[in-house]
């Protein structure tokens, strides 16, 4: 929609998640678009989106996989 201050509060938001969930690659990818945003730069960062969107659903299905891993009993 054109609206770089979304963008990168959207970036920045993921880009906390992400980290918190260890997704490092997510995660400086999330950084790289929040750069772009604030930089203006939304061409470059629409480019970038094919990479964040394809490394966002990979770390969706680690986190289904982990879901459905039976934990030890303490």
């Amino acid at each position: 929609q054109s609206d770089a201050p979304a963008l990168a509060s959207a970036a920045h938001s993921l880009k906390g998640s992400s980290s918190n969930l260890g997704a490092r690659r997510l995660s400086n990818l999330c950084l790289d678009l929040e750069r772009l945003a604030k930089a203006g730069s939304l061409a470059d960062a629409q480019m970038l989106f094919p990479q964040l969107t394809e490394e966002f659903s990979r770390v969706c299905a680690v986190l289904e996989l982990e879901k459905k891993r039976p934990t030890a009993p303490s």
